[in-house]
């Protein structure tokens, strides 16, 4: 069990927002990629040199195997900066890296899943620096089954940064932010996470978590078999490149929601929201609102559950014999008592008999769901399918 302390988690906080932007996996802390780099960390600081190459010649795969730690692949950043070791010099080692292409690029480097931090005050020339060591790592099937061993945060002396680091425990904890930058750690448990306010990073850890997001850079990090989880949030959201399977976008404001290559589920809110599957197979529900709905590549489906959901909306690609409209919550027929099915007409007219639906065709080139509730012959919903399409009894759940 190693821990970091709060800096190195500003620093993976810095790392993960950077792997952000460039659009992969955020990355987690384990505990014996830490020992390592604070382990080298002090090495290069005991001996006034900035290398690669540690005691007796070690190479990063070394130091990383003898902390205990199995890798596919390994590749380590070093660095050093002038200045106290604080939130400033942190950010200013981490801008740095970057600005050198192979650490950019390591940094980057979509196949990483683990990273350990090292920052250590020394001198260099008789001048106060602090030193740093970034351990990426791809776990073999071995560390993979590995407990997690990462223990709780430790405040540094010299961090006055005034963010926060919030711990759960082993239960189903409720973990609330501040205004400030939070690292929220869940650990084992069905929690709730809530940011709050600044740009927070949420680790659930194992357990089905709930985060909940409200600020843009705000990240829910999980690992792969860690559970069901979900993002709550009030902004438009993408969850491409991190491991949770369920959005859902929450009050009333016209946010957008994107999905990732995990078989997700998108529920809108009351606004008009624009929901993007992305592949595999996804689960659509726009809610209240005009949304588009974008299932992209898998057999998708579309849920409607009352007819104020489904008026208005718009089903883009939608395709035969893999994606399917599902309207069995709907209630076809008002005039009687229960959950009545509907019965889909084709193109036929309605015959002023509750329950029916059917599709017609513009002049826009577009196809067009309706259907008729309460046996008036108006329809009380149509949702527009781009393209021109011929639906069958097939291409839905009645």
């Amino acid at each position: 069990m190693y821990s970091p302390t709060t800096l190195e988690a500003y620093f993976l906080q810095l790392v993960n927002e950077t792997r952000a932007k460039a659009g992969v996996q955020a990355l987690t802390f384990d505990g014996e990629l830490l020992a390592a780099a604070d382990r080298h960390s002090t090495w290069m600081d005991q001996n006034d040199k900035l290398t690669h190459t540690g005691e007796n010649s070690t190479t990063v795969g070394y130091r990383v195997t003898e902390a205990g730690y199995g890798y596919v692949s390994v590749a380590d950043n070093i660095g050093y900066v002038n200045g106290p070791l604080d939130k400033a010099t942190v950010l200013k080692l981490h801008e740095m890296i970057l600005k050198t292409p192979t650490y950019n690029s390591n940094t980057t480097r979509a196949h990483y899943e683990e990273l350990g931090v090292g920052l250590k005050a020394g001198t260099m020339y008789g001048q106060d620096v602090v030193f740093v060591t970034l351990n990426f790592g791809t776990p073999n099937d071995q560390e993979r089954a590995e407990p997690d061993d990462v223990g709780p945060t430790i405040a540094d002396e010299t961090d006055t940064g005034g963010d926060k680091v919030i711990a759960g425990t082993s239960l189903n904890d409720d973990l609330r932010g501040t205004s400030g930058d939070d690292l929220i750690y869940g650990y084992a448990g069905h929690d709730v996470i809530h940011g709050l306010g600044g740009i927070d990073l949420m680790y659930g850890g194992t357990g089905n978590d709930s985060y909940h997001v409200d600020q843009i850079g705000d990240q829910a990090i999980e690992r792969a078999g860690e559970g069901w989880d979900t993002v709550n949030s009030s902004i438009t959201y993408s969850l491409y490149g991190q491991v949770v399977e369920n959005l859902t976008l929450t009050g009333s404001a016209s946010i957008d929601g994107t999905g990732n290559t995990l078989h997700n589920r998108l529920t809108g809110n009351a606004g008009a929201n624009a929901l993007d599957g992305g592949a595999l197979n996804d689960i659509l529900n726009g809610k209240a609102g005009k949304d588009v709905l974008i299932g992209g590549s898998g057999s998708d489906t579309f849920v409607y559950e009352t007819e104020r959901d489904a008026w208005g909306d718009t089903i883009v690609a939608f395709e035969h014999g893999r994606d399917r409209i599902h309207l069995s919550v709907m209630d076809a027929n008002r005039t009687l008592e229960g959950n009545q099915a509907f019965t889909f007409l084709g193109t036929e007219r309605f015959h002023n008999i509750a329950g029916e639906l059917h599709v017609y065709h513009l002049s826009d080139g577009n196809t067009y769901l309706s259907a008729d509730n309460d046996g008036n012959g108006i329809a009380d919903f149509a949702i527009k399918v781009l393209g021109w399409h011929t639906f069958t009894n097939a291409d839905f759940v009645l």
